[in-house]
């Protein structure tokens, strides 16, 4: 009797679960395609209008892009003060 409960019920769960799974993937999909035609749709459209970059553009002619980072003196006291 047991045997036959314990495989109806896990039949059950997995059903359960992938109904679960299912569901959450819609409102995921949902929740994310509100979110870009709410915020970053209108952020972009903004942004092109009022021809602001977010991101920091080299100058074409430069030889290189590279900053050169300072250098630091390998010391017990600078490692300590990392973080």
């Amino acid at each position: 009797m047991g045997s036959q409960e314990d495989s109806a019920l896990r039949r059950f769960f997995r059903r359960w679960k992938q109904l679960g799974m299912q569901i959450g993937e819609w409102v995921s999909v949902g929740f994310f395609v509100v979110l870009y035609i709410v915020v970053f749709a209108p952020v972009a459209m903004c942004a092109k209008l009022a021809r602001k970059r977010f991101l920091p553009h080299f100058p074409p002619d430069a030889p290189t892009f590279f900053l050169r980072k300072e250098k630091i003196e390998p010391t017990l006291e600078y490692m300590r003060r990392q973080w």
